[in-house]
């Protein structure tokens, strides 16, 4: 199925990121708006979006996900007339444990997610 934006989700050097490690006074989340998925070896936690630094900064002083053990990260960026388009589709798809209501209201854009083959380098 053709998807409307083809997304670069961020990985480490060695793979998804750790949510306690990541350095988000890194320049590269400079005005960085887009979609973030939060997930354990569990389940898919969480569909963000916004300004990436600013939202996961929230994330990590949240107890209800401080509290989970080795939660993964990826982000990608997104137009910021976009971004609540595209979460709202991914929420659809990836059926995550917390939801936002506010996406509701957004229109769907369809968007690959971070484990579609045609995203792997």
């Amino acid at each position: 199925m053709q998807k409307d934006l083809k997304l670069n989700w961020a990985r480490g050097v060695d793979g998804w990121m750790l949510l306690d490690q990541l350095n988000l006074n890194d320049p590269s989340f400079n005005d960085l708006f887009g979609v973030y998925v939060l997930w354990s070896s569990k389940e898919i936690l969480k569909v963000g979006s916004g300004r990436i630094r600013d939202e996961i900064q929230k994330d990590k002083t949240n107890r209800e996900i401080t509290e989970q053990d080795g939660l993964m990260i990826t982000w990608a960026g997104v137009e910021p007339d976009k971004t609540e388009s595209v979460k709202k589709y991914l929420i659809s798809l990836l059926k995550p444990e917390m939801i936002e209501p506010s996406t509701l209201e957004a229109i769907e854009i369809s968007a690959n997610t971070p484990w579609d083959e045609t995203n792997l380098i």
